[in-house]
């Protein structure tokens, strides 16, 4: 119970946070979009419905602008819209609503529209246009159609099938976003949180394994999953459903623990045993001259280094398949086995290039005129392979292409993903031998110089026994 008072009392204090920042900005919209229930500051019409079946339910009430639905099941509601792309409800919830013998399961909320030009679908950008949202501005949207009618309707977002949601102990915002052409009106009523009772028997689990990690860039860790059932942690404290760990620091130490969470029938488990794993040195430079030398540049291919309206970028117009062009990091980086990406304007006609970064090609007839991964303006990633830099040197790109077309290159980024290990001398590359007598000449049926050595027939033996080949012969010199 302890643990579950304190999810709503920081709730409480994120959203009343907020109403006051609110007010500094417009008096008038926070009187109609931001609603603040406490214990001790509350509606005369407020009530905390214990309903006696496992749900507690906050009868959300319009303050500025109450609407009266004259139904049994729907009396004071809020009327919501017109107010914005993104309009939110921000509420908070009185500790004594958590004082129940269970945990969240589901959140429910009544809907309507406020009339026939408010009716439709809600949403905008392909995404549903209800959301649960927390105090750091992440948004977990309703999974359900959301077409709202004049009559009402519930809406249901189970916690079972979110468990980020369950982690999460910041939500203060009730999200609605309005569709993409005009203003929607609707009336909101009866939000309700539903709990699963505690099993009077509880058991207590067992830690898991220490996690591992399955993969890292120089600000985000990914763990290998454990279980559906596992929460993870960076510091023992905090604990969150995802695998993955952003916003890191490169170059940074972390320990990494897992648990079983808690359930209506288990205790959360302790925390396992830690792991501690170093966020990889990364290096991301701009293909500028500040950056880079440009050399070995072909008289056809044009490229430049030229600023854009959308960033700074390594230019090549016109370009002919076998256009080449060199480019040399003013920066040496340490020995290392490294990964590697290429960040490019993605547009059609690019011609594709085969890339070599310090003599390993790391890219094929790479073609960025589609795919990629991310987008940070038109700019997306392209990832490439390994390459190892066996002591501290630059970095040297030289970059072919294998079609027409042009270039927008934005940036390259590598990450150090281990040390280099210089490969272990051979034991067996030279098998020495002991010269008995000096060379002789011999005349007769076969000429020629001839050696008398004595090779170590244990050192052969030993050498065949780890699956060496072991050739035998005769150097005759004319």
């Amino acid at each position: 119970m302890k643990k579950i008072l304190s999810v709503i009392l920081s709730v409480c204090i994120v959203a009343t946070m907020l109403s006051a920042l609110a007010v500094s900005v417009s008096a008038d919209t926070l009187s109609q979009v931001i609603y603040t229930f406490d214990s001790t500051s509350k509606p005369s019409d407020w009530s905390n419905k214990d309903n006696g079946d496992k749900r507690f339910t906050i009868e959300i009430v319009d303050l500025s602008d109450s609407e009266d639905e004259s139904d049994a099941a729907h009396g004071n509601v809020l009327k919501f819209g017109t107010y914005g792309d993104l309009t939110n409800i921000g509420f908070s919830v009185p500790a004594a609503m958590m004082d129940v013998n269970g945990i969240p399961s589901k959140i429910t909320f009544d809907v309507k529209a406020y009339n026939s030009s408010s009716t439709g679908q809600l949403g905008k950008n392909d995404q549903p246009g209800f959301a649960l949202r927390n105090s750091a501005g992440t948004s977990y949207y309703l999974p359900q159609t959301t077409s709202v009618t004049q009559s009402w309707q519930t809406f249901e977002l189970s916690l079972d099938s979110h468990p980020s949601i369950a982690d999460d102990y910041t939500l203060s915002y009730f999200v609605i976003r309005k569709c993409n052409s005009g203003n929607k009106i609707v009336y909101i009523d009866n939000f309700t949180l539903w709990y699963d009772e505690y099993s009077a028997d509880r058991q207590e689990q067992e830690a898991p394994v220490a996690p591992t990690v399955q993969s890292a860039t120089g600000t985000s860790v990914t763990l290998t999953p454990i279980a559906d059932n596992c929460q993870y942690s960076k510091d023992g404290t905090t604990w969150q459903s995802s695998n993955v760990f952003t916003g890191l620091t490169t170059n940074t130490e972390y320990t990494f623990y897992a648990r079983y969470r808690e359930t209506v029938d288990l205790f959360a488990s302790p925390a396992s045993v830690g792991t501690t794993y170093t966020t990889p040195v990364a290096y991301k430079w701009d293909l500028y001259s500040t950056n880079f030398t440009l050399s070995d540049n072909t008289t056809t291919a044009k490229f430049s280094t030229v600023h854009a309206s959308e960033g700074t970028y390594f230019e090549g117009t016109g370009l002919t398949a076998g256009t080449h062009a060199t480019l040399t990091s003013k920066l040496s980086v340490p020995a290392g086995v490294y990964s590697s990406r290429i960040y490019a304007r993605v547009y059609n006609g690019r011609a594709p290039i085969d890339i070599v970064i310090n003599g390993t090609q790391v890219a094929t007839a790479l073609s960025t005129s589609s795919g990629g991964t991310g987008n940070v303006s038109t700019n997306k990633y392209y990832d490439m392979e390994q390459f190892t830099v066996t002591e501290t040197a630059p970095i040297v790109m030289t970059l072919t292409t294998t079609g027409s077309g042009s270039l927008f290159l934005n940036s390259l980024e590598i990450i150090k993903v281990a040390d280099y290990v210089a490969p272990d001398a051979d034991p067996y590359e030279n098998i020495a031998g002991t010269t008995v007598e000096e060379a002789q000449l011999r005349v007769g049926a076969v000429n020629g110089i001839r050696f008398i050595t004595n090779v170590n027939a244990d050192l052969i033996e030993t050498a065949k026994s780890e699956g060496y080949t072991v050739t035998m012969g005769t150097l005759i010199a004319p």
